[in-house]
This record gives C-alpha cells, sequence and structure tokens, in this order.
C-alpha cells in the first residue's frame, strides 16, 4: 500500500511523511484554537469588543510571528525551531486548562496560540515545497487536505459535545504525543536542504506572478468572508437549523470525497486552468441562487459546487500555488504572505460581523457572482505554473493508453 501511494504521489514515503505529519499537525492546532476560542466567546457571553479582540491578537500575532521567523530561522536548525511551537502550544493549552476562563485568559491563549502556529506553520509548507516537485505537489496537498477533512469534523463534534477543559486536554495529548513521534523518528531523517537564490520579502510583493494570483485569492477570500454569514443567516430564517446542518454535512461528505481528486486535477490540467474554471462555476452558482433563493434545489447546486471549487482552491492556494512561484528560494517566504488572507478570515468576518446583514440577499449573492468573474481577469494574465512539457506528457500518456485499448480491442474482434 505505501508503495503503491508511493509511486502515485511521485515521491518516497519518507519525504511524504516529511512533509505531510507536521503540516497536518499544525494545521489541526490552528482549527483547535479556533474552536476553543470560538466556543468559550460564547459560555463567557463577550459582546463585539471582546470578540473582536480576541481573534484581533490570535490573527496579528500569528501574522507578525510568521514574517519574524522568516527573517531569523536557519535551515541548520530548522526542526528544533519547528519543534519550539508544540512546545509553546501546550504551555497554552495547560494555561486555559489551569485557570478560570475569564476574557484576560482567552486573550492569553490566542496569543500564545498565534505565536505558537507562526512559528511552526512556515517552516512545514517550506519544508512541504522542498519535498515535493513542481509535478506532484498539487496531489500530496490534496492528501493534507484529505487527512485534514477527516480530522476537523470530528474535532467540530468533540468539542460540542464535552466542555472545554476535557478538549484542552486532549488538544495537551494531540500535541504532546505528535512531539514524542516526531522527535524520535524525524531526527533520524535528513533534514538538510539547499536554497537557491535569496529573495526579500520586497521582491515577492514586486513579483508579477506572485501579486496576480495572491489578487485572485483575496478576490475569493473577500467574497467567502463576507457572504458566509449573510448566508447561514438567510437559510436559517428561511428553511430552519435542520436545512443548514443538513447542507453542512453534504458539504463535508463533498469536501472528503473530493479533496484528494482535487489535487490530482491541479498537476494534471495545470493550476490556471482549473482556478479559471472554478471561478466561473463558483459565479455560476452565486447567480443562480441570487435570482432563486428560495427554491431548495438551488442550494443543493450552490454548495456542491461551493465545496468542490473550495477544495481546488484550498489545495491550490494554500498548498501549491507559492511553492511553485518560490522555485525554491526561501519558500516559506511565499507561503507566508500568499497565506495571510486565510489566516485573517476570522478576524475579518467577525469585524464586519455587525454590518454584514444590512446588505439585501440577491444583492450580496449578484456581487458575489460578478466579483468571481472579476477574478478571472488576472488569472488570465498570469503565467501557467505546471511545465507546459509535464501537461503535454501526460497527455501524450493518456492518448498512447486510449491507443492501445482500441488496438487491444480491435484484435481481439479480428480473432
Amino acid at each position: 500500500m505505501s508503495e503503491w501511494l508511493g509511486r502515485w504521489l511521485g515521491l518516497d514515503i519518507s519525504k511524504l511523511m516529511r512533509s505531510l505529519i507536521p503540516l497536518v499537525i499544525s494545521l489541526t492546532w490552528y482549527s483547535i484554537v479556533i474552536l476553543v476560542m470560538k466556543n468559550s466567546l460564547q459560555e463567557l457571553g463577550i459582546e463585539y469588543i471582546g470578540r473582536v479582540t480576541v481573534y484581533g491578537v490570535y490573527t496579528i500575532s500569528l501574522i507578525l510571528t510568521s514574517v519574524v521567523c522568516c527573517f531569523i530561522v536557519d535551515k541548520r536548525d530548522k526542526l528544533n525551531f519547528a519543534f519550539s511551537w508544540m512546545i509553546l502550544a501546550l504551555i497554552g493549552s495547560f494555561i486555559f486548562l489551569l485557570f478560570s476562563e475569564t476574557i484576560q485568559t482567552l486573550i492569553l491563549y490566542a496569543l500564545l496560540g498565534g505565536i505558537s502556529l507562526g512559528m511552526g506553520l512556515p517552516i512545514h509548507l517550506g519544508t512541504f515545497a522542498e519535498e515535493t516537485s513542481i509535478e506532484n505537489r498539487g496531489r500530496v496537498g490534496g492528501l493534507v487536505y484529505f487527512t485534514l477533512s477527516i480530522l476537523l469534523p470530528f474535532l467540530g463534534v468533540l468539542v460540542e459535545t464535552v466542555n472545554l477543559k476535557f478538549f484542552s486536554i486532549f488538544s495537551i495529548f494531540w500535541i504532546g504525543i505528535w512531539l514524542l513521534i516526531i522527535i524520535t523518528w524525524l531526527r533520524t531523517e535528513n533534514t538538510e536542504h539547499s536554497y537557491g537564490q535569496f529573495v526579500s520579502f520586497r521582491n515577492i510583493l514586486l513579483d508579477r506572478q506572485f501579486y496576480l494570483y495572491f489578487f485572485a485569492f483575496l478576490t475569493y477570500w473577500l467574497i467567502d468572508t463576507m457572504e458566509v454569514p449573510i448566508l447561514k443567516n438567510f437559510l436559517e430564517k428561511t428553511f430552519g437549523i435542520e436545512f443548514v446542518n443538513l447542507m453542512l454535512i453534504i458539504g463535508t461528505l463533498v469536501t472528503a470525497f473530493f479533496s484528494i481528486i482535487a489535487g490530482f486535477i491541479a498537476d494534471v490540467y495545470g493550476r490556471k486552468k482549473v482556478l479559471i474554471y472554478g471561478y466561473l462555476t463558483l459565479g455560476i452558482a452565486y447567480l443562480i441562487v441570487s435570482v432563486a433563493s428560495y427554491s431548495p434545489i438551488s442550494w443543493y447546486i450552490y454548495f456542491i459546487i461551493n465545496e468542490i471549487t473550495s477544495c481546488l482552491f484550498f489545495v491550490i492556494f494554500i498548498f501549491t500555488i507559492w511553492g511553485d512561484i518560490s522555485l525554491q528560494r526561501r519558500p516559506e517566504r511565499y507561503y507566508t504572505l500568499g497565506s495571510i488572507p486565510f489566516f485573517t478570515l476570522i478576524f475579518i468576518r467577525e469585524l464586519l460581523s455587525p454590518y454584514l446583514f444590512m446588505i439585501p440577499i440577491w444583492m450580496a449573492f449578484s456581487f458575489a457572482g460578478f466579483f468571481l468573474f472579476v477574478a478571472v481577469i488576472p488569472l488570465l494574465s498570469a503565467s501557467e505554473t505546471l511545465p507546459e512539457k509535464e501537461i503535454r506528457r501526460r497527455e501524450l500518456r493518456k492518448y498512447l493508453e486510449k491507443a492501445k485499448k482500441l488496438r487491444e480491442k480491435y484484435e481481439r474482434k479480428n480473432d
């Protein structure tokens, strides 16, 4: 099984584990912190200013730490530096477990959670880019997303069924066990990596490829940030909470099924083409629900399309495109800047929440569809990051396999 998986991904198992496991752990920790903060804020009955403060501390500390760590991390001590974020995550969990739930404790927990993730995630994303190649990065990213799509619903159910103190104990065991596993296993692996040309943050921001793809990602992020609260509020009032829960279940199943396929599609057909079709399809889905907002069928169509395109966008924009553009030149810097929209989503959504419900439902979805079509414009100007020869090679291989089957069929017919 492991050999087959390695051949399909085009990556040996040791490299796969080095790129997959730390990344899954860090992104799981990101979700754990979000779940703890969300449920604590609800239990404490914290008002708007308090919620914005907690999420703001988390987001700002995460981004600032990520940027600072890109300056101070050295390739020779990457592993030690990556371990330190787990220690800090454990400290934050113990503080939340031992002290009473107050807004001050929650702010401290958010601060330590943001700093710990900011220390680990850029390094793990950079390692992911180094261990994968441009030809298989989408498939490996799809496998990471598939793993997360299984783990995160479990965490969501767990935090809703147990108290937060018990959930904190679970998070301590989760991080602690993986810390021991990584210390005993990854330290036996060769973790030295050679970089190409040094690149500064300024040069990245001036890179035409970077800002064209970043603008497309930013547009999608803004739409998703603003539309989700409006959508949820409208569906609960119109169809009821049971319908919303059903849509969430359908979305979870589609995500789990399509996540690996999304990475495969990005590796076969290219990032640019997949993104363009994804934006156009999602734009059509928004237009459908804008003109048929009270039809359940239109919402089934929307949720299926939305989950499929979300898989594609997540795999490409979080795991794939920044590693492609970096060409191994300090990839953690590309990932740090490219992932900023994703990590500010919760904070911006909370910040805008009092104003989003003032927008009429038809206008919100119509604007979403329009701006998704606008987002295609920079993608048309961007270059494909998957090498043309790789796309042609796979097309030729597919053609030869088809020709072989036709020949065999013809020979059997003649016999």
